[in-house]
Order: structure tokens, then sequence, then C-alpha cells
């Protein structure tokens, strides 16, 4: 359904390397980093800088391997040319950035977001690169930096933050591992299992997920029909126990003036084995196929698809936010967001921002998430204060009744036997026995659907979402650079992550 992409970093020195060794050596990382990702179904990408000197060999010779290249620049393209020692060695570097210009969507540019000026922005930017590999190729000369950004400083990071480092010897060409370059080239648990829910529940649109459009739609085809069978059923097994336990109070009944209770006694205990079953079967059923965890497991997928559709390549797809609330999304979100962006049409911020607007902030659009959260509000609002006001009066009848029945039990031992015994009397049955019982139960079912239904967060949270997110739409309609446009929907896609982790923990624990 989605293939996996693994990154490769690179960094290395401007001057002091032989082109021809150096060039040999990357060129067995890089094609060893492919042939790792390609073991997986995957492929490798490239993101570095495109700076005088080995960057720029790195670049020309993943261009030989037909390998996608992600380039980042520190500065504007004007301050950067200043930066190098002659007019050939930029239009060497000119020329892979119009390479990437002419590829939209297989390859990419971007300028370091922070503005720092130099060298800072060189550090910057090493790191930026960082946070997106899963390897790094460092032609070193393992000696120390000469200045903020240098070589050795990327390679401490990266050894630092546990990324395997391709150490190449810049004179000799002479490689050594620093790492575990195994450690990034397993199987994705999340991708791998997406795929084989993918395979399993909807091969149809699985072989149309090619597209985000086509991800999209497989996703929320699989979470809507495995929500239609775990809530629905979470609710009657709650349901199905409660009115077991009531039935079991009923079977305590035995009135002496109603000849026929034997035979009604034994079909109340059969019905009550029957709904016992019924609920322990559904409970069995949902765990062996394991709905609900690939309700939530698809349900978010889906919702990380959506914001990136929404959101790429206004917000880089290569540090998607997802990966830093729950670094396990990583793999999927950064696979992802390359297909979202091999299949965006425009890079316009101004265009983008609009449909930004248009779709995923609107209040009628079908995908806006505005008009999502006012459209369930009503129907939390209302499970919440029917769930609330049964569990409220079940709650404050039930103790009356409780004490009623304690103090029947109470006279008829002090008296020896001879006291109320309002139990043997049908209305009495009711009061001492069926109530006391019933009402705590009702309770105890009222406050466990609240919880099942998640009324009681999204009562409450969903005037915020809207509020919020109309507040951050006021203020994007108003923004016209991309570094502002940048910081709004960046602070729009933080808000609904955060609701969408949210609603997953509730969700699980939920279901138990």
């Amino acid at each position: 359904m989605l293939k996996p992409c693994y990154f490769v970093g690179f960094t290395g020195h401007r001057t002091g390397f032989d082109e021809a060794a150096a060039g040999t050596a990357i060129r067995k990382a890089l094609r060893d980093v492919q042939a790792r990702a390609d073991r997986l179904g995957g492929r490798a990408e490239l993101c570095t800088s495109v700076a005088e000197g080995a960057d720029t060999l790195c670049v020309e010779i993943a261009r030989e391997l037909d390998m996608p290249v992600h380039l980042l620049v520190p500065l504007a393209e004007a301050d950067f040319q200043a930066d190098f020692t002659s007019p050939a060695s930029w239009r060497r570097s000119e020329a892979q950035l119009e390479f990437a210009r002419q590829r939209p969507g297989r390859d990419s540019i971007c300028q370091v977001p922070g503005g720092a000026p130099r060298p800072a922005c060189y550090f910057d930017q090493a790191i930026y690169m960082l946070d997106a590999a899963d390897v790094l190729i460092a032609l070193w000369n393992g000696e120390a930096a000469q200045g903020l950004g240098g070589t050795e400083q990327v390679v401490a990071q990266a050894k630092a933050t546990g990324i395997p480092v391709i150490h190449i010897d810049p004179a000799s060409g002479k490689t050594a591992i620093l790492g575990d370059l195994d450690a990034p080239f397993r199987p994705d648990p999340i991708l791998t299992e997406l795929n084989r829910i993918a395979a399993a529940e909807a091969p149809g649109c699985a072989a149309d997920a090619a597209t985000p459009d086509g991800l999209q739609t497989c996703l929320d085809t699989i979470a809507m029909r495995e929500a239609e069978r775990f809530r629905p059923s979470l609710v009657r097994i709650i349901f199905f126990h409660g009115l077991a336990a009531l039935l079991a109070a009923i079977v305590t009944f035995k009135a002496a003036d109603l000849p026929v209770w034997e035979d009604l006694k034994w079909t109340v205990t059969l019905l009550e084995l029957l709904l016992v079953s019924s609920a322990l079967w559904m409970t069995f059923r949902l765990h062996r196929q394991h709905t609900q965890h690939l309700w939530i497991r698809c349900r978010m997928a889906c919702e990380v698809v959506r914001g990136l559709r929404a959101s790429v390549p206004l917000l880089d797809p290569l540090h998607p936010a997802v990966a830093h609330h729950d670094p396990a999304w990583r793999r999927f979100a950064l696979s992802a967001g390359l297909l979202v962006l091999a299949h965006q049409p425009t890079d316009d911020a101004e265009e983008l921002k609009q449909k930004y607007l248009d779709v995923r902030l609107s209040a009628t659009h079908p995908e806006g998430q505005i008009r999502h959260y006012e459209r369930m509000r009503p129907a939390a609002l209302r499970r919440w204060k029917i769930t609330g006001l049964i569990s409220h009066w079940s709650a404050i009848l039930a103790p009356p009744f409780v004490l009623f029945s304690l103090v029947n039990k109470l006279t008829s031992v002090a008296m020896h036997g001879h006291g109320w015994h309002l139990e043997k009397d049908p209305a009495g049955w009711l009061f001492v026995v069926f109530f006391p019982i019933a009402l705590p139960l009702i309770a105890g079912i009222s406050s466990s659907l609240r919880q099942a239904l998640d009324a009681g967060r999204r009562k409450d949270r969903y005037p915020q979402m809207v509020g919020r997110l109309s507040a951050i739409k006021t203020s994007l309609s108003g923004l016209r650079t991309p570094s502002t446009i940048h910081r709004a929907v960046g602070r729009s896609e933080e808000i609904l992550l955060d609701e969408l982790l949210e609603w997953q923990l509730a969700m699980k624990n939920a279901g138990h």
C-alpha cells in the first residue's frame, strides 16, 4: 500500500579530499543504503546541503543512481552563492538546484528555517538534516571542526543521537561503520501492519493507494468499517451485562402467590445465561479480530494522511510533527508526506494557504475540521446529558433503598425470623430486593456508556477545538509571507494532532 522511505544524510569537507577516491566510496555507500531499502520494499532518498565540495559531489552521485534528492540551503540563494570560492564551483551546485526545481514532487529544495547568521545557519542546516536522517555518510578526516557547523560536530551529534555513520576517509576513500547500520533498516511495525491490514481487509482499495487520495480513502474505509463493528458491540456488551445482573435480581423473587413462578424463574435464568454468553462471545470476537486495534490504527493513519495532504509543502514532509509526539509513526508519516509531495501540483504559499483555509479549516467543506467538531458536539452533549441524568438520579435514589433493604433484614434477624419479610410480597420485593440492586447497576451502566462513548471529553473538547481553529483561521487569512503562513499552519496541525492523540488514548481506555 505505502512504500517506506529511508533517508541518508551527508556531510563532508569543502576541500582537501581526493574526488575520485571519495566519489567511489560515496557511490558504494549510497548503493548499500539503496539495497537495504529495496530489501524492505522501500526506497532510499538523500537529504543534504548542496554546499561547495563534497556535498555537491554526493548530490551528483545520487543523481547517477536515480535517487531522489532533498536539498537544504542555509541561506537565501544570493547569500549562499557568496560562500563559494569560485564561479565554477557555484555553477556546479546551481546546476543541482536547477535540476531539483525541474523535478518537483520527486526532489525538493528547502531553506532551513530560523534565519540564523553565518556560521550558525550551517550548524542549523546540519541538525535539520540529522532530524530526518536514518543514516549519515560523512567524508571526514577525523580532525576537530574548524568552525560552527563543521563535519566533526555533525558526526558527533549523529553518534550522540544514535544515527549510524558511514565514515569515509577523504584521502584514501576507506570506509568504516560507526554504530549499528542494521538498526534503521528493519521492517517498520506500523507500515508493515497497515499494509497487512489493507491487503486482508480491503485489497481493492489497497491497490489504489498509490496516490494520497487513494491512501486516505483506503484507510478511511477500513477505519469506518471497524468502528461500526467495535463501538456498537461495546455498547451492547455493557447493556447485556447490566441486564443480566438485573435478571439475576429478579430470580431472587420467590413469591408464594405466583404458582407459575417456578417456570418463569427458569426462563429468566436461561435468558440471563443467554445475555452473559452473548456479551462474552462479542468480547471474545472483538478481541480475536482485534477490532478496536484495527479501528484506532487505521483512523490514526487516515488522519495523519489527511493532515499531510492539507499541509505539505507548507510544512516540510521530512519533519512531520507526529514523529516528535509519537516516534513510532515517524516512518509512516515520512513516507506518506513524500507521497503527498509527489502529487502536489503547486508550491505557491498563497495558493496553498487558501486551499488550507477552504478545506482543512472550513466550517462547510466535508473535510473541514471546524465543521467536524461543530457537527459532532451536539451528539456528544446529548449523550453526556442523558447518561449523566440517569447516573445522577440512580445514585441519589440507591442509598434509601439499600438502607430500607438493610432494615428489613435486621428486623428479620432481631425477631428471629418473624420480621417484615417484605421480600415475599410482590410490591415489597421491589423495594427491598430489586431497587437496591438495580439502581446502583443502572448508575454503573450509565457511567460505563459515558466512558465508552467518550462523551465527557468530547462535550468539553469540541467547543475548544472550534474556538482555537477559528482563531487560527482568522489570523491565517491575513498572512502574506511564507514564514508566517508556515508558523500558523504548524500551530493548527499541532492542535489537531494533540486532539487525535488524546482521542486515541481515550478509545484505548474505553476498550480496556
